[in-house]
């Protein structure tokens, strides 16, 4: 029996203001604001549409100029789902994400079966946490460390060898992570 294909619905939402990426964040607090406020978006998502993102990455956690500042913006619902739609078992076919922010355990599970794990809120709030260690790396570089340093070893195509590097950098964190954070995030090291 083959999986069914499942109704989807194409909708166009045009919003304003108009976001731009987080990484043109001006400031460091303005870059952990944006977070926050997607957090909190994604919290109001969850619990009063009980509704799971599915794809937390750098693309979709924008900054938006509302009110004469920057605020968090969420954006691309294209891997949403309801929460009670999770026990489809067809969705759990097709892996679904970026996977240098894909959670943990949705790597792993996929590297180990071929596979995708019912996702979870932990899922997308675990993908929060890898957008943060992406900026506190890759974002606001002073000019004399400019050097590439960032985490491609987390966007290698294949699943298996994403997750060995992922939970090798995990499990060495202090040694393989928190060293790579650009001189302008230095302090939020603590935090991570």
């Amino acid at each position: 029996m083959s999986p069914r294909i499942k109704d989807r619905e194409l909708i166009r939402l045009i919003v304003t203001p108009c976001g731009c990426r987080l990484n043109s964040s001006r400031t460091m607090l303005e870059y952990l604001e944006g977070i926050r406020d997607n957090i909190m978006a994604y919290q109001r998502l969850f619990v009063e549409k009980k509704v799971f993102h599915g794809e937390i990455s750098d693309g979709n956690i924008t900054l938006a100029f509302v009110g004469g500042r920057y605020r968090g913006l969420l954006i691309d619902f294209d891997h949403a789902v309801k929460v009670e739609d999770t026990s489809d078992k067809h969705e759990n076919l097709y892996l679904t994400g970026t996977l240098k922010f894909m959670a943990f355990e949705r790597l792993e599970y996929a590297a180990k079966t071929g596979k995708s794990i019912t996702r979870t809120y932990f899922h997308d709030l675990e993908s929060f946490f890898y957008e943060f260690l992406t900026g506190c790396i890759e974002y606001e570089r002073r000019e004399e460390s400019k050097i590439v340093v960032n985490l491609q070893r987390w966007c290698v195509e294949d699943v298996s060898s994403n997750f060995i590097n992922k939970r090798s950098d995990t499990i060495f964190f202090e040694n393989e992570i928190v060293p790579k954070f650009s001189t302008n995030f230095g302090d939020l090291k603590e935090l991570a």
